[in-house]
């Protein structure tokens, strides 16, 4: 299983860019979110993808 996360920190970025190449890749789950990078408790994607890994 190949596991992805994609992040911008602000809502105006655009994820799609990273989102494509994680596909392209074989990325079986992604984890996505719009979201300052700054405060890991903040990023409620990110804290699922390592409780999945």
């Amino acid at each position: 299983m190949v596991y992805g996360y994609a992040r911008v920190s602000a809502e105006h970025q655009d994820l799609e860019v990273q989102i494509e190449e994680l596909q392209r890749y074989g990325v079986d789950e992604l984890f996505h979110e719009k979201m300052s990078g700054k405060n890991i408790n903040d990023r409620t994607e990110f804290k699922r993808l390592l409780e999945v890994v």
